[in-house]
């Protein structure tokens, strides 16, 4: 999938989160369900639309 259409999709689905984004990578950071999360992406052209995916959830 081409890197815009992933960063829409991740837009539409991560609503209220923080997004920073140029024209080779995006980050997005938020908070759901008791924890927060960061998700890279990344556009390798050739090879496609790298996706990391971060989650931590804090426990008392």
């Amino acid at each position: 999938m081409p890197f815009a259409d992933v960063l829409k999709f991740y837009q539409q689905q991560a609503k209220g989160a923080v997004l920073q984004a140029n024209d080779e990578k995006a980050r997005i950071d938020g908070v759901a369900g008791g924890g927060t999360y960061k998700i890279d992406i990344r556009d390798k052209e050739d090879e496609g639309t790298a996706i990391t995916f971060s989650g931590w959830r804090k426990e008392v």
